[in-house]
């Protein structure tokens, strides 16, 4: 006879059914948080690129300022530039005072000093990073 338990065997303690309603009750306030976070950053980027906020009115003036977004290309050059001007970009420390040690965190940080300045688009990055977070609010 098939067992019918809700419970796992090996673990009997375990309850399946609360189990799963659990996991789907988190899957759906962590899809309601993203989509209410998905609603405002369009609602970001919209008013970014300075397009109609939906509320106009008719017979009324349609100019949509777009302050947002030359405040937004003024402040993000000076936020990334700190970053480029500093030979310091980067600091590894030694986990010792070893002489092994201390090459091994100058080579490490030349290398990635190296990588991220010459091999990868940073600017590029720290552009749309700080961008991102301007017009939304946060980054990733």
């Amino acid at each position: 006879m098939p067992d019918t338990s809700k419970n796992h065997p090996e673990f009997p303690a375990v309850d399946l059914d609360r189990m799963e309603n659990h996991l789907n009750d988190e899957f759906r306030a962590l899809e309601s948080g993203y989509n209410t976070r998905k609603a405002k950053r369009m609602d970001s980027w919209r008013k970014y690129n300075f397009q109609p906020y939906g509320n106009e009115k008719r017979n009324a003036s349609s100019i949509v300022d777009s302050t947002i977004l030359n405040a937004v290309e003024w402040m993000t050059p000076s936020l990334i530039q700190p970053f480029f001007e500093t030979s310091d970009f980067i600091k590894v420390i030694p986990e010792s005072a070893n002489l092994r040690d201390i090459m091994a965190a100058e080579y490490n940080r030349e290398l990635l000093n190296y990588q991220m300045r010459k091999r990868m688009d940073l600017y590029s990055v720290y552009y749309d990073t700080f961008k991102t977070f301007l017009v939304c609010g946060d980054s990733y």
